[in-house]
């Protein structure tokens, strides 16, 4: 209660109209961690900032290492 648990999808800046890339970032905080640590009131949408505590999918696996998927016109969705 008062914890919110965040997936964010990050696209790649380098993406098209026709192809792009994105990847998955994790976020957990509470208003109050939130506010201590940016000095400002928590947002009434909170999935529209980037929180302070937050990790890529991929650094939370055993290979830590960063992962990308591809999406195309041919991806099948």
């Amino acid at each position: 209660q008062g914890v919110f648990h965040i997936l964010h999808f990050q696209a790649s800046r380098w993406g098209t109209r026709d192809q792009g890339s994105f990847t998955i970032n994790l976020a957990v905080t509470a208003p109050a961690v939130f506010e201590a640590w940016c000095g400002q009131p928590f947002p009434k949408n909170p999935t529209t900032v980037l929180f302070p505590v937050q990790q890529r999918l991929g650094f939370c696996q055993s290979g830590k290492k960063d992962l990308w998927w591809d999406i195309s016109l041919t991806t099948d969705l």
